[in-house]
């Protein structure tokens, strides 16, 4: 189931599919995100889409999930991804995200995710 949820995250992210997020999460999921310059914390459902709607700004289009990982930790998951993409100002685009997230009760109940920065590519 672990790996499932996070590759339904991966997923719903690239095809900016917040309402699918949604849920995914317990109603009192803990998330928090760093890229190089700035960090997001947010507490709860309805907050968190909320912030990772911020976070993954629909200007940013994803057209390709390059590379999936899963990997079992003990009490969590991480999953790493690489997704391309276009941004209206900015241009072609990449970048690396690392997730790390625990289950209960088949949704996710913390959210971690670090960010190696937007690319060009």
């Amino acid at each position: 189931m672990s790996k499932e949820l996070g590759l339904q995250f991966v997923s719903a992210v690239a095809e900016n599919n917040f309402e699918g997020l949604k849920e995914l999460f317990t109603d009192d999921i803990v998330f928090t995100a760093a890229t190089p310059a700035k960090t997001w914390r947010a507490i709860g459902r309805t907050e968190t889409e909320k912030t990772l709607r911020e976070f993954f700004p629909a200007r940013e289009k994803i057209s390709n999930v390059e590379r999936v990982n899963h990997y079992l930790l003990p009490g969590r998951s991480r999953i790493s991804y690489v997704f391309r993409g276009h941004e209206k100002e900015f241009g072609a685009f990449q970048y690396e995200h690392q997730a790390y997230y625990q289950i209960v009760d088949n949704k996710i109940s913390h959210l971690r995710i670090l960010c190696s920065g937007l690319y060009k590519s």
